[in-house]
């Protein structure tokens, strides 16, 4: 009966994440006709160093796209969750977020997931799985040893407004376990303490200032999109995007329409 219970709770994490929409934790597929920006990969390979990434622009900057990329090279294993509405829901959020480090530390949110379900306790969910996040492997001296692993969680700004969503994370990220770090992709700034973050040296951000495409990189997606875009128009359409990804990508399709035209 023994051997049986333990059965039971080796497999109930897989359960609960099973039943949650798959897709929003895997990483979207990298786009067609990627282009490989080693600037950029080098830059979050660095940021990873820190518990807390940003990755703050507009809509169309190519956040995600560069995420997706990422976390398919790096070798540090890494989680994905993407959030929607749904997720304005406490629950339903910590669900996810539970199960996504569950993919890496399988069993990790067994005793916080029945608070994540109760109503008001959502707080103490977070106590609870930081606990035991932060109760992994250790070395015969005590000393941590656990591998990084990296937690990326798309479209924050979906959920952030929320008040008690905004307190929970801002709870969890602050606390973080020596070997997890995160990275938020967002629209906005998240609701968190930031200047303090800074001065810590807790946090890296990505703006679009490092996101926009610089010309060689405009011009080599540009190139890969449509292939017998003439030089000058390259130029044209990279000068007109102003570093945005999808501007790069409207103006491909705009050529490949007119050059499609009999």
């Amino acid at each position: 009966m023994a051997d049986d219970d333990a059965s039971a709770t080796r497999l109930r994490p897989q359960r609960r994440a099973s039943s949650l929409f798959k897709s929003k934790l895997r990483a979207p597929a990298r786009p067609d006709h990627y282009v490989r920006r080693i600037r950029l990969i080098a830059l979050l390979d660095d940021a990873v160093t820190a518990p807390l990434t940003v990755v703050v622009a507009p809509a169309g900057a190519g956040k995600t796209s560069l995420l997706a990329a990422w976390a398919a090279e790096t070798t540090t294993p890494t989680a994905w969750l993407s959030l929607d509405e749904s997720d304005r829901d406490g629950a339903q959020l910590w669900a996810g977020l539970t199960a996504a480090l569950e993919t890496m530390r399988p069993g990790c949110g067994d005793r916080s997931a029945p608070l994540f379900r109760r109503p008001g306790t959502l707080a103490d969910g977070v106590r609870v799985l930081l606990d035991d996040l932060d109760a992994g492997d250790a070395g015969a001296a005590g000393e941590r040893d656990d591998p990084p692993v990296v937690l990326v969680v798309d479209d924050l700004h979906l959920v952030q407004d929320d008040g008690p969503i905004a307190e929970t994370l801002a709870q969890f990220l602050q606390h973080l376990p020596s070997w997890l770090h995160v990275v938020l992709i967002s629209r906005r700034d998240p609701p968190l303490p930031m200047d303090r973050l800074r001065a810590r040296g807790q946090l890296r951000e990505v703006r679009f200032a490092e996101l926009r495409f610089v010309a060689d990189e405009a011009e080599r997606m540009l190139s890969t999109l449509v292939p017998t875009m003439p030089g000058d128009q390259v130029a044209a359409t990279s000068r007109r995007a102003r570093g945005w990804a999808a501007g790069l990508r409207l103006g491909a399709l705009a050529v490949r329409a007119a050059q499609a035209r009999p």
